[in-house]
């Protein structure tokens, strides 16, 4: 359909322009991907070449069972190498889950930013500033995406700091 079509665009656009596999940028819209056996989640967090041994904390089972374990030192070890984050930063998205369990929905929120942060080459913390003045969430469908992507443009263009244009735009 036409409406697919143009979805589908949209969602061809920022994959290239940001040069993020299929699975890379549909974790923007869903959880990590954790079917099958050759998966981004399993290439993630199950991988020996990463971490050996495996960290039970982190299989498929348990991050998806109704009860996922607390977050712990070790947890947070593998996220910061995986993700590419700061341990500051972690926290901060931690502090900003419902729950701060290492459920697949968190890890994949955690995922998201890390990957739209360096994707646009800004810190967690100015990408966080900037999620709540523009108000656009790119994690929504490709088109919205798209239109937080103009919008992200548009203030990037200003040249204002995150921290500036927050202080001037809340006082």
């Amino acid at each position: 359909t036409a409406d697919l079509a143009w979805r589908l665009q949209y969602f061809l656009q920022l994959q290239t322009l940001w040069s993020l596999t299929v699975f890379q940028y549909l974790a923007f819209f869903q959880n990590i991907d954790t079917t099958g056996t050759d998966n981004l989640y399993n290439s993630l967090f199950q991988n020996r070449t990463v971490t050996n041994p495996l960290i039970p904390d982190f299989a498929i089972s348990s991050v998806t069972s109704g009860a996922p374990p607390a977050i712990n030192a070790q947890d947070k070890g593998l996220l910061i190498g995986v993700l590419g984050l700061v341990p500051a930063d972690l926290d901060t998205l931690i502090a900003k889950t419902p729950d701060g369990l290492l459920s697949l929905a968190n890890i994949s929120y955690f995922y998201r930013i890390a990957q739209l942060s360096q994707t646009l080459s800004v810190s967690i913390g100015d990408l966080l500033i900037f999620l709540d003045i523009i108000d656009i969430s790119p994690f929504t469908d490709p088109v919205t995406t798209n239109a937080f992507y103009s919008k992200w443009r548009a203030v990037v263009a200003s040249q204002f700091a995150a921290a500036d244009l927050n202080y001037l735009l809340r006082h």
